[in-house]
C-alpha cells in the first residue's frame, strides 16, 4: 500500500508502544484521540481502515469527524456481537476475553503466553495436544523470555497472535469482558450517522460443532451493518478473522479497488 499511498499504521492504546493508560480504554476516548491525530498530523481528508474492534473505531471516527473522511474500510468488525451479553457463545469470548479475565484473577501463573496456551479454547479442541503445546510453550518461554513464541511443529499462522501479547495491556480486553469499552457508544446510531463511502469486508460466517460462532458476525448482524451504512459495499471472503494476514493479496486488491472507486488522490 505504501508504494502508492501515504500509510499511517497506528497502535491503539494498550497495544504495542502506544500508552498503556486504562483511562483511554473506551471506544469514545480512543476515537477522540484518532480524530486528533487526523486533524493535527495528517491534516487532510483520509481513508480510515480498521480491523476487528478497530473497524468499530473507524465507524465512530467517520460518524464524528465526517469533514475528514474520504471513506472507511471495516475489516470484519464484530458489530452487535461484541458486548458481554452478546458474546457468551462466540470464539473471541471463549478464546480471549474470558481467558484474560481468568488470568487476571489467579496467581499461579505469571506468564500470560503460557497461561493462554494452557487454557486456550482453540487448542482444547485437540484434546491432549493442548498439554503438549502448553508444555512446549513453557519450555520455550523459560529459554527465551519475552521472545515471540516459536514451536517447530506448529504452523506459525496458528500462533502468530502470541507475537503481540508481551506488549499488550491485559486491562484492555477486560473492558470488553465488562462492557465498559462501549460507554457512551451506541453501535446502531453510529453506523446510521455515516455518510462517506464505506466498504465492509466480512470473513465468512462459521460455527463450530458446539454451536460457537467462530466469525466476528452472524449473517443476520452483518446484514444489519450493511443496511445501516448508506450505499455500503459489502464483500464476504472465505477466511478467518485476520483477513489481511490470511489473504493479504486479496485484501490489498479489494482495498485498492475501493480507493480507485472513490478516487483517492
Amino acid at each position: 500500500m505504501a508504494k502508492d499511498y501515504h500509510v499511517y499504521a497506528i497502535d491503539c492504546h494498550g497495544h504495542g508502544e502506544s500508552s498503556h493508560n486504562s483511562s483511554k480504554y473506551t471506544g469514545v476516548a480512543m476515537g477522540e484521540d484518532f480524530v486528533w491525530f487526523i486533524k493535527n498530523v495528517i491534516a487532510e481528508q483520509c481513508v480510515v481502515s480498521g480491523h476487528s474492534s478497530g473497524g468499530i473505531l473507524a465507524a465512530w471516527i467517520a460518524a464524528n469527524a465526517p469533514e475528514y473522511m474520504l471513506g472507511i474500510v471495516l475489516e470484519d468488525p464484530p458489530f452487535f456481537s461484541v458486548e458481554p451479553e452478546e458474546m457468551q457463545n462466540t470464539f473471541v469470548w471463549l478464546e480471549n476475553f474470558k481467558t484474560v479475565h481468568n488470568f487476571k484473577n489467579q496467581t499461579a501463573e505469571d506468564d500470560y503466553v503460557v497461561y493462554h496456551m494452557k487454557n486456550s479454547y482453540l487448542w482444547g479442541m485437540f484434546g491432549d495436544i493442548r498439554k503438549l503445546v502448553a508444555r512446549s510453550t513453557r519450555n520455550y518461554r523459560a529459554k527465551y523470555p519475552g521472545e515471540p513464541l516459536k514451536l517447530w511443529y506448529v504452523p506459525y499462522k496458528w500462533i502468530h497472535g502470541t507475537l503481540y501479547l508481551d506488549d499488550f495491556d491485559r486491562a484492555f480486553p477486560e473492558t470488553f469482558y465488562t462492557g465498559s469499552w462501549f460507554n457512551g457508544f451506541n453501535q446502531e446510531e453510529t453506523l446510521s450517522q455515516i455518510n462517506c463511502p464505506s466498504l465492509y469486508i466480512k470473513a465468512a460466517t462459521q460455527y463450530g460443532k458446539d454451536g460457537v460462532l467462530y466469525a466476528a458476525n452472524s449473517d443476520e448482524d452483518a446484514q444489519k451493518v450493511h443496511r445501516l451504512l448508506k450505499g455500503n459495499e459489502m464483500i464476504t471472503i472465505k477466511s478467518g478473522h485476520d483477513i489481511h494476514f490470511e489473504k493479504p493479496d486479496e485484501f490489498i486488491q479489494i482495498m485498492v479497488s475501493f480507493l480507485n472507486k472513490i478516487r483517492v488522490p
